[in-house]
């Protein structure tokens, strides 16, 4: 093709300067960040200059750590995979409100002066309850399958819809565009609110969620003040090649342990999509092995499950099959009469693995 056909490629003039003012319009005029100490981990990634400049223009007191990339280090022991450093800088330094970006810029997690972590769960629900506040239609919400039950029941009891999506941005944004909805997320900090982006941007979530704090004067931890996160145990279970899991003991087994849980919690099996795994979620209300819901046991009796959860906590092979025939007892005699046999039969696990273990062999309500 003749050259002038082509398209042609030129510098965009300041456009730090552009995203700056794109991300800053995104926050209600009103309102401003002044007041409010805040540090900002960028990950060492895409947004170490854009970050801490956005807040400080907002008035926010800005410091800014995971701010120095040196095209290697990105998310090295910084960041939304490693909050805990976010945590030690906001607590060392006094401040009110710590934002961690990822490395591309488009997850979030937060933290506050007392050193709690919020997830992607948690601010999503304060993203939903800041409109709801200004008396603004919320009709549904989408999070994921792995989406913290208790933002399920609180949406709900407050009118909101509430869809799970398959684990993945993607399906979260097509579920939305599906129904016209604005809000979504997953666990992870992506988040999307539609009505100030096409898609996840870290930096627009996380002024999303101050705008929430200022405008109601309060803190992210008051805001879900009716949010108390349902507890999860997530076992992954090693499978081998072609080895079918999807049997129909297993999903009568499902069945059973969810219709007693009820609203109480929930059970989701699911294969992982990029290694040789069965992933087991189990979530309640109250802790696992304290239910509350009428006596209910849940047995982990599926002989590929049984094997995956020996192998994940460390019992070797040739231990295996002495360990799976202790374990065939729990119902008859009761786990602490079995303890004493499993130190004997796997050593190396300690008494602490092996209470984990027989606690998930075996959950009862009381």
């Amino acid at each position: 093709a003749d050259s002038g056909q082509l398209g042609k490629a030129r510098r965009l003039d300041d456009a730090a300067g552009r995203y700056i003012e794109f991300c800053k319009g995104t926050f209600s005029a009103d309102l401003n960040l002044r007041g409010l100490k805040v540090v900002v981990d960028a990950a060492h990634g895409a947004a170490y200059q854009i970050a801490p400049a956005v807040f400080h223009e907002l008035g926010a007191q800005v410091i800014s750590i995971g701010c120095n990339p040196n095209g290697t280090n990105i998310n090295e022991g910084v960041g939304a995979t490693h909050p805990q450093t976010l945590t030690q800088a906001v607590q060392q330094n006094q401040a009110d409100l710590g934002i961690a970006l990822d490395g591309d810029a488009d997850r979030l997690q937060m933290v506050d002066a007392q050193g709690r972590i919020y997830n992607g769960d948690e601010l999503l629900y304060i993203l939903a309850d800041d409109r709801l506040a200004r008396h603004e239609v919320v009709p549904g919400v989408v999070g994921t399958l792995m989406t913290n039950m208790a933002v399920e029941v609180a949406l709900k009891k407050r009118g909101v819809a509430f869809e799970r999506a398959k684990v993945g941005d993607r399906y979260v944004l097509e579920a939305l565009e599906k129904h016209g909805w604005i809000l979504g997320g997953e666990g992870s900090g992506h988040l999307l609110a539609l009505d100030k982006h096409t898609t996840g941007d870290g930096l627009i979530s996380a002024l999303q969620v101050l705008q929430a704090c200022v405008r109601s004067g309060q803190t992210p931890a008051s805001l879900l003040k009716d949010v108390a996160l349902f507890p999860q145990t997530l076992i992954n279970v090693r499978l081998q090649a072609g080895q079918a899991w999807q049997t129909p003991a297993l999903a009568a087994v499902q069945r059973e342990v969810e219709q007693a849980l009820g609203d109480a919690g929930r059970v989701l099996i699911r294969p992982s999509g990029t290694e040789p795994l069965v992933r087991v979620m189990v979530e309640a209300r109250d802790a696992l092995v304290a239910l509350g819901v009428g006596g209910i046991t849940m047995h982990i009796n599926h002989i590929v499950i049984a094997k995956g959860l020996l192998r994940n906590v460390g019992v070797t092979a040739e231990q295996e099959p002495q360990v799976l025939r202790i374990i065939d007892k729990l119902e008859k005699v009761g786990a602490s009469a079995l303890k004493p046999e499993l130190l004997a039969a796997a050593p190396q696990l300690g008494a602490e693995v092996i209470d984990r273990l027989l606690a998930v062999y075996s959950f009862r309500g009381s």
